[in-house]
């Protein structure tokens, strides 16, 4: 029997976000037990309670972290947020800036060193302490932040903090595990490992740092690389259908080159990282969850 408050939650978000309706037993099913995980309550002792979602693109890991977000907020006594990778991606000059003095590849946003870790760093240590804080938002239709005075201000503490990225809690990988191309835009474009090598450096210096404070790791693991380009196409096939006007938005053939930045940390994620998370959701090739493992 479903609760009638979890239902009529569910309803609301699968509207909202335009879910097909097989979403909400697919939620029961999987999602919805986390909430009442011990384990993540066991450790809402003294501070928030930070949860990592990890998930290559178009995994479903934002929906994932909104809806625990959602549920925690409407059908428990505590409170929780959701952060997301993406909202600390550097504005273009910052990033133009950072091309000519490292490498070309940096005037795109994606991997470790296009991202504003300090503010990053500002805000989860806020979170921690349960300080008031501004929350960043960033616009990929316009491919800068959104204005900060925009910013959500966040005047009491929470008690549970989700955070979502395609390669939030990878680590940083040996020198020479780099050399190879992964693709043909490193083959041609990264010659010199440039690229590879200083984002390599600033996830090692910078990103690893921030794990530290995360209580709770989950990760929706694909299952290859391969499957990515199809996730990433229906995922700008949705944005299309609620914000058809926006600037910005990519036909395949862009999809296909903006993803191979991905490519190298994302199939690292697939080979190390879920033997770190405290769960793990396999994903078959239609993105369905063919099994959960608790770890």
């Amino acid at each position: 029997m479903i609760d009638a408050n979890l239902d009529e939650c569910l309803d609301a978000f699968i509207d909202r976000e335009k879910l097909p309706l097989s979403f909400k037993l697919h939620a029961l099913k999987w999602f919805t037990p986390i909430i009442n995980n011990n384990k993540l309550h066991q450790k809402n002792a003294n501070h928030p309670v930070f949860i990592g979602v990890n998930g290559s693109q178009g995994s479903g890991k934002s929906t994932l972290s909104q809806l625990l977000t959602e549920l925690i907020n409407r059908m428990t006594e505590y409170k929780a947020l959701t952060l997301s990778l993406d909202d600390f991606y550097l504005d273009k000059e910052a990033r133009h800036k950072l091309a000519e003095q490292k490498h070309q590849l940096f005037a795109t946003r994606g991997v470790p060193g296009t991202h504003d870790t300090q503010l990053m760093r500002e805000v989860l240590e806020a979170l921690k302490k349960g300080k008031s804080c501004r929350l960043p938002k960033f616009d990929k239709s316009t491919d800068n932040p959104v204005p900060s005075n925009q910013w959500l201000e966040l005047h009491s503490g929470v008690d549970f903090v989700f955070f979502e990225g395609w390669c939030w809690g990878v680590t940083s990988a040996p020198e020479d595990s780099l050399i190879a191309p992964v693709n043909k835009m490193e083959e041609e474009q990264d010659a010199f490992l440039l690229w590879r090598q200083y984002s390599n450096k600033v996830l090692a210096s910078e990103y690893e740092p921030l794990y530290a404070m995360f209580d709770y790791w989950i990760m929706l693991k694909a299952p290859s690389f391969d499957c990515v380009y199809k996730w990433r196409c229906e995922q700008e096939a949705k944005l299309r259908i609620k914000t058809p006007d926006a600037p910005g938005l990519m036909n395949d053939e862009k999809i296909f080159s903006f993803i191979q930045h991905y490519q190298r940390l994302t199939e690292r994620c697939l080979q190390f990282l879920p033997e770190k998370c405290d769960l793990v959701f396999e994903l078959d090739e239609n993105r369905e969850i063919k099994q959960a493992i608790y770890q």
